[in-house]
């Protein structure tokens, strides 16, 4: 596989065509149009990352495995920035 370019222009659904359907089960779960402006901020830079490791790396229990990690860090950071905006 080619090195990916971490520009965050590629989407997440691009990212998992023909992929197996372990990986491409995140493209939803990775999704921020529907979050404000605030919580938009936080969320595209753990769906960039996605897309960047997606392309970088084959699929696997690992990559599997990653992404859903990174999910739930997603959630935090997320939820933290909730938080925040209430303070």
């Amino acid at each position: 596989m080619a090195e990916p370019s971490f520009t965050g222009g590629k989407g997440i659904r691009d990212a998992v065509q023909g992929r197996h359907q372990a990986t491409q089960h995140f493209a939803d779960l990775f999704a921020f149009d529907h979050l404000p402006a605030h919580l938009r901020a936080v969320s595209k830079q753990c769906h960039d990352l996605a897309v960047w490791q997606i392309e970088a790396l084959k699929d696997g229990p690992e990559l599997s495995a990653a992404l859903r990690k990174l999910r739930e860090a997603k959630d935090c950071f997320v939820a933290q920035r909730v938080i925040d905006a209430k303070e």
